[in-house]
């Protein structure tokens, strides 16, 4: 994108050296003022486009950078969480799904804005299919969400690197 920004912007700035270039004695001043000043609309369109684009980047890249931290923090948070006795497992599985559902809400946000990701990157992140069971808590509900976790942790790598 930024190739086209940059392509007007030399556009402009030909025409406006050629415009400066050509004797007068060969066109008149009113084709003269007219080119030049065509050129230098023309840079200073391309040097607004390639500015804007540089700033849809950097939003773009904060974008990814928040989608980076909440693998972090779901590896943090939800993977390396201490597991209690097998007698309060299950109050630790409810909690980790609850946990779970609200980081998939925080991703689904970042994912949800079209101006940076497409539609096929949030369906690609939400919707599962077949999930590989794991096993790390020996409660099915607590290992079930867990192995979700695993398949969305790196389905956003995916998106992350489709995206940069």
């Amino acid at each position: 994108m930024r190739t086209v920004e940059s392509i007007i912007s030399l556009l402009g700035l030909a025409v406006t050296l050629f415009a400066w270039i050509i004797p007068q004695d060969r066109i008149g001043y009113e084709v003269k003022f007219t080119l030049l000043g065509i050129g230098l609309t023309i840079v200073v369109l391309g040097l607004g486009l390639l500015v804007n684009g540089w700033r849809r980047g950097r939003k773009k890249l904060k974008s990814i950078d928040q989608l980076s931290e909440f693998i972090s923090t779901a590896i943090r948070d939800l993977i390396n969480k201490p597991r209690p006795p097998q007698s309060e497992m299950e109050v630790f599985a409810t909690e980790l799904k609850e946990q779970y559902d609200n980081w998939c809400i925080g991703v689904n946000q970042i994912l949800s804005n079209k101006s940076y990701f497409t539609h096929s990157d949030f369906l690609h992140f939400d919707r599962l299919g077949f999930i590989p069971p794991i096993v790390m808590t020996r409660h099915p509900n607590a290992d079930h969400t867990l192995a979700m976790l695993n398949v969305k942790i790196d389905r956003l790598r995916e998106i992350i690197s489709w995206n940069r």
